[in-house]
């Protein structure tokens, strides 16, 4: 079988390869402009929940231990400190870093009684989310210990 001499061949130029190029190249960059932000908005939603988890390990401390236990903030600091008791009797501080995004609002010191993990008074912790300008609040009822988080 013999090809035809006078056929035409046909195929990409130049110009729309690199027009395909340029496209897929715009696709893969958005996303990578993202990130950054992405990222900020991970960190808040990590401190948050770590601040939580530790909330609750104090409480069941008190509980556990017999012991009072305590949760300390202190408004422009940077980080939070809980004294619990561990399961082998010696104490623990632990410190939460704040990340530079969320500022503490208030000055704030909980006493989770021993056995009960129940509270002497009604509190409240109250950050400021700097990005967002949204402001998160902790607020703990008298009696049970227990907590609601509002965001506004």
């Amino acid at each position: 079988m013999m090809i035809p001499e006078n056929r035409a061949w046909s195929g990409f130029t130049l110009l729309e390869m690199i027009l395909v190029l340029f496209v897929v190249s715009v696709i893969m960059l958005v996303p990578s402009m993202k990130i950054p932000n992405m990222e900020r908005a991970l960190t808040d939603i990590f401190f948050f929940e770590e601040f939580e988890r530790l909330i609750q390990v104090t409480q069941e401390s008190a509980v556990f231990s017999g012991q009072a236990c305590r949760i300390v903030m202190k408004k422009g600091s940077n980080e939070i400190l809980f004294d619990y008791v561990l399961s082998t009797g010696g104490k623990r501080h632990s410190y939460i870093e704040i990340p530079e995004t969320i500022k503490a609002q208030t000055d704030t010191f909980v006493t989770f009684l021993g056995e009960t993990g129940t509270l002497s008074k009604v509190t409240k912790f109250k950050f400021l989310v700097v990005k967002s300008n949204k402001t998160v609040v902790y607020q703990f009822y008298l009696g049970s210990g227990k907590f609601v988080k509002k965001e506004n």
